[in-house]
């Protein structure tokens, strides 16, 4: 008995038709016949009741499927891993992102990975900049897409891949958006959308002190973690939200996006591919250069209103 009696025994009891089987195998009729011949001499009983007309698999056939099937599947998948190892390629990669890569950049990066990696699995999750940080240090995640500020730690390998434009997002009835440019003074008592203070303490520190230079505070009314929950606020009239072109690229139903002047500088920093320099395996420093190169830099441009 061997690996390929067992895969044509497979093959013939999904089938059960000599000539489907032979066509799946790529393989003449006449020496599956004699593989499986051989296999049940091997066995010693018959796994197969053939006529003219039929085959059906014996009691003793259905209970060798039900163990085997599992297990070729297994030795399909030790191969693929043994292939990728001796290429260095990881099994999954680990990615963490900002809301506003998951509009633009992510489905890129997909892009990228199946047409030159096609085994490669990538496995995201929605986290803010500081905690995706923190995941790279303590090798929870592979690669980052986040905005890195000058906290970050000096060994990471970063890689620009846009530079964003800050935009105010504004339910298409505001008045405010009959202009075509927006100040920061323009914001006063007008209902807010924020990120949560704990999410980017320091950039909300940084607005903070802007809106103080020009004498008020910003009208927050409700705070949202994702782009999509804040836009859909927007799109509901609740409010106004700070966002870049990366979304305003995209849109969203019953919001309209226009320039702003007066943010305090790094309210909008460029979203950068981030990763750590001694990676978990030989070739994935490799791969994610290779990812980092797929996109052209310095992408971002603000829609005009």
């Amino acid at each position: 008995m061997n690996i390929q009696q067992l895969r044509h025994f497979v093959a013939l009891a999904e089938e059960l038709h000599f000539g489907k089987a032979a066509q799946r195998l790529h393989i003449s009729q006449p020496p599956l016949s004699q593989s499986l011949a051989r296999l049940e001499a091997g066995v010693g009983m018959r796994l197969f009741e053939r006529t003219r007309r039929s085959v059906a698999l014996t009691a003793a056939g259905e209970a060798l499927l039900a163990e085997v099937r599992p297990a070729l599947q297994q030795i399909d998948r030790g191969i693929k891993s043994a292939r990728k190892a001796q290429n260095g390629l990881p099994d999954q990669i680990e990615v963490g992102f900002v809301s506003s890569a998951a509009l633009s950049v992510l489905p890129q990066m997909v892009r990228i990975v199946e047409s030159t990696w096609p085994t490669v699995k990538l496995r995201f999750r929605e986290l803010p900049s500081e905690l995706q940080a923190q995941r790279l240090l303590d090798g929870t995640l592979d690669v980052g897409l986040m905005h890195v500020d000058e906290h970050s730690d000096p060994n990471f390998r970063v890689y620009v891949i846009t530079e964003e434009v800050p935009l105010i997002a504004l339910p298409v009835n505001s008045p405010l958006a009959r202009r075509r440019r927006l100040k920061l003074s323009d914001l006063r008592d007008v209902p807010t959308i924020l990120f949560p203070r704990d999410q980017r303490p320091d950039l909300r520190a940084a607005l903070d002190m802007s809106f103080q230079r020009l004498g008020f505070m910003p009208n927050v009314v409700h705070e949202a973690t994702s782009m999509v929950a804040t836009l859909s606020l927007v799109s509901a009239g609740l409010g106004i939200a700070y966002t870049t072109d990366l979304v305003g690229q995209i849109g969203y139903p019953g919001v309209t996006f226009r320039r702003i002047t007066g943010l305090p500088t790094g309210f909008s920093q460029d979203l950068r591919m981030v990763w750590m320099p001694q990676p978990k395996t030989s070739q994935l420093t490799a791969v994610l250069e290779k990812i980092a190169e797929g996109f052209p830099k310095k992408t971002g441009t603000a829609p005009q209103p």
